[in-house]
Parts: structure tokens; C-alpha cells; sequence
């Protein structure tokens, strides 16, 4: 039997399976469950450098796992202010614990990005 897949209310959700919560402006974020289980186990994970300034749905990342490599997008626009080295170092973090274990967060430059992203129960229809 497949594993439940898990998507925690209060967290938004970008249609690139990251989540998202924001706070005093900036966007943490982190690989969905959905996204580990499909992506597999995860032997890289690098997000662009710290003071990059990036628009939604830009490239930001890579991750790669032993059956594919794929983009990480910006769930939102603005400035990259942090990358979470445990998870850079250690990428299989975000397969054994994804919503305790962040990717980047971005301070927002167009506070607006966030109608693009879906709440708990629009992303639990979608996966």
C-alpha cells in the first residue's frame, strides 16, 4: 500500500511543489512530501546564492536524486536572504522530514505573489 502523502494545513503551496510560510514579509520554503516521494531519494540540492534578486516562477535551484535531476522555481519574487546549508549538505534531510527541513527564504518584493500559491485544501485536489 502506497504511503499517504502529507500536506500540512496553515502552509501555502507553489504549483512546483514547494511550501511555503510567510512571515514579516519573507517567504520560508521547502520541498513538499509529494515532491521527495516523486523526486526519490535526493543526492543534491544547491539554491542560487544569497543576495540574488529573482522573480516568481524563475530557476533557483537543483536538486537531483538517483532517478532524475529537476529546477527548483522561485515560489515568489524578491531577494534570496538565506539557503539552509544542513539540508545543502545533507539533501537527503528533505526526504526524511520535508516540512522540518527548509531550502531558502526570500524577502518579497511584491507582497501580491502570494494569490499565486494555493492553501492546504486546493493542493491536497491537485495531488
Amino acid at each position: 500500500m502506497a504511503k499517504e502523502i502529507e500536506v500540512r494545513d496553515g502552509l501555502l503551496y507553489s504549483r512546483d511543489h514547494l511550501w511555503v510560510v510567510i512571515e514579516d514579509g519573507k517567504a520560508r520554503f521547502g520541498l513538499t512530501d509529494y515532491a521527495q516521494m516523486e523526486m526519490g531519494d535526493l543526492v543534491y540540492l544547491e539554491l542560487t546564492e544569497v543576495g540574488k534578486d529573482v522573480d516568481i516562477d524563475d530557476e533557483i535551484g537543483v536538486m537531483e536524486s538517483v532517478k532524475t535531476i529537476d529546477s527548483i522555481y522561485a515560489p515568489v519574487s524578491g531577494k534570496v536572504i538565506e539557503s539552509n546549508p544542513a539540508v545543502e549538505k545533507e539533501p537527503k534531510l528533505a526526504n526524511q522530514a520535508p516540512y522540518e527541513h527548509w531550502i531558502g527564504v526570500i524577502e518579497m518584493s511584491a507582497p501580491s505573489d502570494v494569490e499565486a500559491l494555493q492553501d492546504s485544501a486546493g493542493y491536497r485536489k491537485k495531488v
